[in-house]
């Protein structure tokens, strides 16, 4: 028997070797599994598998025009390879930090557009798990820190200013609802298309959500149909004079499709919130 990793008070496990000698093998740390290595390898101890995708935790919640909360949790990171942990909450200032716990190194923030809002970890453990802003279309990078998850977006308004928004939601999926006066939601104001004709929502909606809490207006028309596609089946259809706040399919580019029935209808299209899959 091989005596390697002998020493006291160190529990082991054992195993059959590939010339027939049974060997020991010190145990792991705290929530580390047995993982085969090959036929011809000797096992070893790896940190236990994460479910992909899993999130428990890490609401972001808003705290000031410049900042943004990020409540503790645990998550695997973008790869489903490491766990991020975090017992306290993150703030993250765009102005006041420039890396970890602010904006990205080297990037603007600029008016009218969603930033990112990542945890982001250090593998060899000598950095402190933190937060970051990064604007959308540009990649992670962040010296001293090599793995990250995005837990959320922040809109900014045209005096980089964050928009006022809630979250709910400690999981996989987290609702948003943005907190503005309705003039500020309101996407198309007095529409009066009478063939099918495209909204952009995508200054209230993030660009990897699909779907949407929408504020409908009908005004004057007999009725107006709405679809996620310019020649996609109706999903929903209002009657004269009728207000509502659906949850509902908007398309992959943010856009929501509608069409009076006859000449002179009105219609006014808002977004009341969104769905975020974290």
């Amino acid at each position: 028997m091989s005596t390697a990793d002998h020493s006291a008070g160190n529990n082991k496990v054992f195993f059959s070797g590939v010339t027939g000698n049974i060997n020991q093998l010190a145990l792991g740390a705290v929530n580390e599994v047995v993982t085969s290595q090959g036929p011809t390898s000797s096992p070893t101890f790896e940190p236990l598998p994460l479910t992909k995708g899993a999130i428990d935790g890490f609401r972001l919640l808003f705290d000031t025009n410049v900042a943004v909360d990020i409540e503790p949790g645990e998550a695997s990171d973008s790869t489903n390879v490491f766990n991020l942990v975090s017992l306290a909450t993150i703030n993250v200032d765009r102005f006041a930090v420039e890396g970890p716990g602010g904006r990205q190194t080297g990037t603007t923030i600029n008016p009218d557009t969603w930033q990112k809002i990542l945890i982001i970890g250090d593998t060899t453990g000598v950095n402190a798990i933190d937060g970051l802003m990064v604007p959308v279309g540009t990649a992670f990078s962040e010296a001293g820190y090599d793995v990250f998850r995005r837990v959320g977006y922040v809109r900014m308004n045209s005096g980089t200013d964050i928009i006022f928004f809630g979250a709910a939601g400690i999981g996989k999926y987290r609702s948003i609802l943005w907190q503005a006066i309705h003039t500020q939601l309101i996407v198309l104001s007095g529409g009066s298309a009478t063939s099918r004709t495209a909204v952009d929502c995508s200054s209230l909606i993030p660009p990897t959500s699909e779907t949407a809490y929408l504020l409908l207006e009908q005004n004057a028309s007999p009725n107006v149909d709405f679809a996620i596609a310019a020649l996609g089946n109706i999903i929903l259809q209002l009657a004269r004079d009728e207000t509502v706040t659906p949850l509902i399919n908007v398309s992959p580019t943010q856009e929501i499709f509608y069409v009076n029935a006859n000449p002179g209808g009105s219609v006014d299209i808002g977004v009341r919130g969104y769905v975020d899959e974290i």
